[in-house]
């Protein structure tokens, strides 16, 4: 019984190490980190590619900072430290699942086994709050770069499909914002809230925590703001990649096609959206001018994100569960 007991705890203590060496050997082996296009990037022009990681790590940041105040604003009173962990957690996850955004299944385990139980569902609503603010920022950087890029929105018709598609997701984005903003979104949330659906106590929580949201429009407003300025980033991350490759493309061009490309990637096709994102930069980036190389700066950007999301491998082998608030 004793040996049983030895092997156990050994085991408990190991697994996540060698799951850790296993996961790292499968991004290798499966080509989704690219170590032959790092190295040469790193030794042909390391400055743009070191360049290009500090910002993306930057906006990662930014982004931790953005749920960090939805979570707050629900009442919940998180901590800057525990939620970064959580969040870089969630970030290493989001290459390993499908969809660049694959992750945020994975925080969101993490935040309801931290909270209590009358804030687990407040605790989840900031995840899907985060992702909706994040989609509404996208979209509005989309519509900026069309109107900066206007003249080029009009040299193709595929552009002009481009730009016309993130008008109508835009102001289907904003009517829906509207909504829940306004009386009629107080109505819907006071029915909902009364529900007798299955999981009625689980959707009253919810809906309590979206009438946080609606008491803070400031909060809304500051996590669109940044999240703007995580997009912005995402466009000098992309050029700065290309110089790095030594690719001439301008970054008026590469902000067009930017948003669109994002947006792909969040699909949930592939690990961390890799092949699909190469795919329509190579499309995307063509039709704004670039001949070739497309697919080569979504490659040199997914190793950006990998760089990154690595650091929650360490968070995550040295994670205990405490049952306390995140």
């Amino acid at each position: 019984m004793q040996n049983q007991s030895v092997f156990n705890r050994t085991l408990k203590l190991a697994w996540k190490p060698l799951a850790g060496i296993f996961i790292l050997y499968l991004l290798v082996h499966l080509k989704i980190l690219d170590l032959e296009l790092l190295a040469k990037a790193i030794h042909t022009r390391p400055l743009w590619f070191v360049l290009a990681a500090i910002v993306y790590f930057l906006l990662a940041l930014v982004a931790c900072f953005r749920w960090f105040l939805l979570l707050r604003a629900t009442g919940i009173p998180a901590r800057w430290v525990p939620s970064f962990k959580v969040h870089m957690i969630g970030m290493f996850f989001s290459i390993l699942l499908p969809g660049g955004t694959g992750g945020d299944f994975v925080k969101g385990l993490y935040v309801y086994r931290e909270n209590s139980q009358g804030q687990k569902m407040k605790a989840l609503s900031s995840i899907v709050m985060d992702r909706v603010i994040g989609l509404y920022g996208l979209l509005c950087t989309g519509l900026v770069v069309t109107l900066l890029n206007f003249k080029l929105a009009l040299s193709s018709p595929q552009l002009m499909t481009n730009s016309f598609f993130y008008l109508a997701c835009w102001l289907i984005a904003t009517l829906m914002l509207g909504v829940f903003i306004s009386p009629l979104g107080f109505k819907l949330l006071e029915f909902f809230s009364r529900t007798h659906l299955p999981g009625k106590k689980a959707i009253a929580t919810a809906c309590e925590a979206l009438h946080f949201y609606r008491k803070k429009p400031f909060i809304l407003l500051l996590s669109t703001g940044l999240t703007g300025l995580v997009h912005v980033g995402i466009i000098f991350v992309f050029f700065f990649s290309s110089r790095c490759l030594g690719l001439s493309i301008g970054l008026k061009p590469l902000s067009f096609a930017a948003p669109l490309i994002t947006m792909i990637n969040g699909i949930p096709l592939s690990p961390g959206g890799l092949g699909v994102s190469e795919a329509a930069g190579e499309v995307l980036l063509r039709l704004v001018g670039l001949q070739n190389g497309g697919s080569e700066i979504l490659a040199l950007y997914h190793a950006c994100v990998l760089v990154t999301a690595l650091i929650g491998l360490p968070f995550w082998l040295a994670y205990r569960h405490k049952k306390t608030i995140v």
